[in-house]
């Protein structure tokens, strides 16, 4: 693994030469901040074959350039000079790196030579008060001077120990490059530089810019000044670009696998107010957003509060003037423009595509649940927040992590919440699906109750919109199993229901099939059935329910009871095993009946499949 160092402190408090002694390298590129003797945008320099260190300007007018490398900084070199002790931006690069959630740390203090020892320990005091409750707590307190040389070896040898002793990092399983340094080199084109968050490149890979939406190839890749094949999860890489020759790449950009994050305005957070704030955040106060490498306008929606108070934390929608890169768990700041302060960070929960209401106490619970500590309890929101629609094993690790996702993965389907339908699915929600199918069709036979039942391609045309197609099929397949439901063709139902008739229905639907019968191949229309049953008021009623239930079936208005439909099948089937084709005058003559039945009778069954029409004769399409 690569691991980024970091500096932090306050101007002119000897990060660059702290640096340059540990490495051998000047980081101050630029011609004016050789002059200056201040840094004013990021530097970097290399420590060893697997540390690079970021140094990033201490003055206040440059802090957004300090976000910007800090974001993606493992472990910070927080730096307070002896002769003048904790400052301004000492105290605001402390507030900065405890909102990106930065966890280890050693404190330098430097240019040791210009005090007496006295002061030395004062400042030394004065240093542990100011992190006492953070995450340099129980930091090494290296004392150096560049100048003399006292403290740098010590300094190397506990760095060298926390780079060996340093967590693997979280891979998402896709490539994810915020880019801090953009530029073109005379002969190759565009370069892009940054560190590699997530996944890895090789020559000739094609990736994306976004949020752009630029598809690009890589030509060239160089770490630590070296040509390579390929960079990786963790190292700082420069990547020569093919195909963003005419386009303006910018510090704030990503490099990513095509398609696998979508741009947005809207952030669902978990936003910290620092403690030192002159005065609260308010409810859609402005702010400038820094998110990875990135700098925008933005807008704070706090969902819970109308402020956040110094040292308060709430559940907030940040939406942005331009649209924005990101993941979730990834860190952000959040600054005042008038004084301008950092007044604010956190994290991203979720990706949003849509304004959410405030105060909604069901959407607060979500995104109490995104925040847990628990992975597992992380894990089994983003499958339940996905409602009906299944998410798939490589957007969770995209979302949340590989490392432990496969075992996180199998407690909760041991556990029963979650199953495997062509990807994942809460077990409540796939269990309310079932539901729902089971509501719809009793609302229908309600509605309807003289028909038989709902066509299956219609139940499911009410609930594609919000399940999956193949998770809907299944609950339909269970619920058949589970004897719920019965489907005839197309036609599906709940088991229990059945339509009702009263005594006298039921003697007059056996008149009407018994006198159908009787009428063979030749039977009326439903006008003509009125006529021979003339006083009956329900006769429209048992019609409907004997169509409905299949007893009868109308044939251009002719109602053949479904025995005379079997026996008719029978009949052209032996014929056309026994002639091969038939016409129609010949079956006319096997049914004894008129070619107005016949040919309606023939039609029919080309719809049904069993025959197939060719010139003047039928025969079995199989």
């Amino acid at each position: 693994m690569h691991y980024v160092i970091g500096t932090a402190g306050h101007v002119d408090h000897g990060k660059t030469a702290l640096i340059k002694a540990l490495t051998g390298y000047d980081p101050d590129r630029l011609k004016e901040e050789r002059e200056r003797g201040m840094t004013t945008d990021l530097g970097f320099a290399f420590y060893s074959e697997n540390a690079t260190i970021i140094d990033v300007p201490g003055h206040e007018k440059f802090i957004r350039h300090m976000i910007a490398g800090a974001t993606t900084i493992d472990l910070v070199l927080f730096t307070v000079a002896a002769n003048e002790g904790v400052r301004p931006q000492t105290i605001e690069h402390l507030e900065i790196t405890k909102l990106l959630g930065i966890k280890r740390g050693i404190i330098v203090i430097t240019k040791i030579d210009t005090v007496e020892k006295e002061f030395l320990e004062a400042v030394k005091e004065e240093i542990k008060n100011l992190v006492a409750e953070s995450y340099l707590a129980a930091s090494p307190i290296i004392a150096t001077s560049v100048i003399t040389g006292e403290g740098i070896a010590e300094l190397k040898e506990i760095l060298d120990h926390l780079i060996d002793q340093a967590p693997a990092k979280e891979d998402r399983g896709y490539f994810r490059m915020p880019i801090d340094r953009s530029f073109k080199i005379r002969g190759f084109g565009q370069v892009v530089a940054g560190t590699i968050l997530s996944g890895s490149c090789q020559i000739d890979d094609n990736l994306e810019i976004s949020p752009k939406g630029l598809r690009i190839r890589v030509r060239g890749i160089e770490k630590h000044k070296k040509r390579v094949e390929k960079a990786e999860i963790g190292e700082r890489a420069a990547i020569n670009l093919i195909g963003a020759e005419k386009e303006e790449i910018l510090r704030g950009d990503v490099l990513i696998e095509p398609g696998s994050l979508t741009p947005t305005h809207f952030l669902n957070t978990y936003l910290t107010a620092i403690k030192t704030n002159p005065f609260p955040i308010k409810n859609r106060m402005s702010v400038k957003l820094h998110i990875g490498t990135k700098e925008t306008l933005a807008r704070i929606i706090l969902l819970e509060h109308e402020e956040l108070l110094p040292g308060a934390s709430g559940y907030a929608q940040i939406f942005t003037e331009e649209m924005v890169v990101s993941e979730i768990g990834d860190r952000f700041i959040v600054r005042s423009f008038s004084p301008p302060l950092t007044i604010g960070g956190g994290k991203v929960l979720e990706l949003d595509e849509r304004k959410i209401k405030r105060h909604n106490p069901f959407f607060l619970q979500h995104l109490s649940r995104l925040n847990s500590e628990d992975k597992k309890t992380k894990i089994q929101e983003i499958i339940n927040h996905r409602g009906f629609a299944p998410i798939s094993e490589k957007e969770l690790g995209r979302r949340v992590g590989l490392s432990f996702l496969n075992e996180k993965l199998d407690e909760l389907k041991k556990e029963g919440k979650i199953l495997w339908i062509a990807g994942y699915i809460a077990t409540d929600n796939y269990q309310a699906i079932k539901e729902k199918i089971k509501q719809i069709l009793a609302d229908f036979h309600k509605k309807n109750p003289l028909r038989s039942g709902m066509r299956i391609s219609e139940l499911k045309s009410q609930l594609e919109r919000e399940v999956s197609p193949i998770v809907l099929t299944k609950a339909i397949k269970e619920l058949l199993s589970e004897n719920i439901l019965t489907q005839d063709k197309e036609i599906i139902k709940l088991a229990e229901f059945k339509i009702s008739l009263s005594a006298e229905e039921r003697e007059l639907m056996v008149r009407i099939i018994d006198f159908l019968k009787k009428e063979g191949f030749s039977p009326p229309d439903e006008k003509g059935l009125t006529n021979q049953f003339p006083q009956e008021k329900k006769l429209a009623k048992v019609i409907t329910i004997l169509k409905e239930t299949g007893e009868l079936v109308a044939i251009e208005n002719y109602l053949f009871p479904k025995e005379t439909i079997k026996k008719a099948e029978e009949i052209l089937f032996h014929l056309l095993k026994e002639k091969g084709e038939v016409t129609a005058s010949e079956y006319r003559e096997k049914l004894n009946t008129t070619r107005k039945y016949v040919i309606p009778l023939l039609n029919y069954f080309d719809t049904q499949g069993i025959t197939v029409r060719r010139g003047d004769v039928r025969i079995l399409k199989k």
